[in-house]
């Protein structure tokens, strides 16, 4: 009550930062959200301060508003709906006060010293469950951050509807200029998909093109779109789809990040650690169904097509396999 007041008698600034929703315009009509896992959201959250006594001119104690009494309230001459200020000193407030829809800011004070921020005229929202992770050797643990208040707020969050880009799309592709050579060289955002179908499917510079919208890793993705190109016929040359092969597990640095293991590099008399695209210039290399087939575990639903007659299926299987290291959903065209 005194901090607030001095601020509105001095005209000085009494500011929160709220945790603010943003979330996609498109979201509704995106034809990428039907290929998300369920958990990923099309929405961000940011930082945005507001200075309180723009909006409230007046403050009391022990005010009723309905049903329910606030420790303090704000109110506004200016049409403002008001707000709660609830102290917590060893109970939150009540869900039915939080249920009721009235804009609250709960600060949590456990000892003398937290009463500095309610002096500093700054609060800020807390994130989480206000603890945070501290690691020691090999290990962590997580601690509770006792020395410094919590401030929770309730129906502030009003979602902000702007266009966003809360996705990124990665792509593999076969050349149709030289279909031995492949790529995995693009990466957009969510918003840029038709751009990429523009620049690519009717450019007719793709014969093949995958859109990965997971965060595996870049090789898994790679390793897949060999795979699934070399069973839709493509006459293409890569490591992972010689019988000689073996899955290089001991890569240590990106440096020697060669994922081949040849089975045959006393014969060849080459290094036995290499590169999967130096099949194309290898006089050993020998396809095997068998091989690709090892590469083609995955989850989720895709869409295909063949770029050179335009002609489109969609399909939703519903798959239950893994991709070797990581699990994903993945969109073809």
């Amino acid at each position: 009550m005194k901090a607030y007041k001095e601020c509105l008698t001095k005209e000085k600034p009494f500011t929160i930062t709220l945790n603010r929703k943003i979330s996609c315009l498109k979201e509704s009509t995106c034809s990428v959200k039907p290929f998300l896992s369920r958990w990923e959201e099309c929405c961000n959250y940011r930082p945005e301060t507001f200075d309180l006594t723009r909006y409230y001119d007046s403050i009391a104690e022990e005010q009723r508003i309905g049903s329910f009494v606030a420790d303090i309230l704000l109110t506004s001459s200016k049409g403002y709906p008001p707000t709660f200020v609830e102290i917590k000193v060893s109970h939150p407030c009540e869900e039915a006060k939080i249920q009721s829809g009235n804009r609250i800011i709960e600060i949590g004070l456990t000892k003398e010293e937290d009463l500095d921020l309610i002096a500093s005229c700054r609060l800020v929202e807390s994130i989480g469950d206000n603890t945070y992770v501290e690691t020691i050797g090999q290990g962590s643990r997580s601690i509770k951050k006792d020395e410094e208040p919590t401030v929770r707020c309730f129906n502030f969050r009003e979602a902000q509807k702007e266009l966003f880009d809360f996705h990124t799309i990665y792509q593999f592709g076969i050349y149709r200029s030289n279909p031995s050579h492949f790529c995995l060289n693009e990466t957009v955002s969510c918003g840029e998909k038709e751009k990429l179908i523009d620049r690519h499917r009717r450019g007719s510079q793709l014969l093949y093109e995958i859109l990965f919208y997971n965060e595996s890793w870049r090789l898994d993705r790679f390793i897949f779109g060999v795979a699934r190109a070399y069973e839709k016929g493509f006459k293409i040359k890569n490591c992972f789809l010689c019988r000689y092969h073996a899955y290089n597990e001991n890569r240590l640095t990106p440096e020697e990040d060669k994922p081949i293991f040849c089975k045959l590099y006393k014969k060849l008399q080459t290094k036995p650690q290499c590169h999967s695209t130096q099949a194309i210039e290898c006089s050993a290399f020998v396809p095997d169904k068998r091989a690709s087939e090892n590469y083609l575990w995955y989850e989720g639903g895709y869409e295909e097509s063949n770029t050179s007659a335009y002609v489109t299926f969609a399909v939703i299987p519903f798959l239950l396999f893994k991709v070797k290291h990581h699990y994903g959903q993945l969109y073809f065209f």
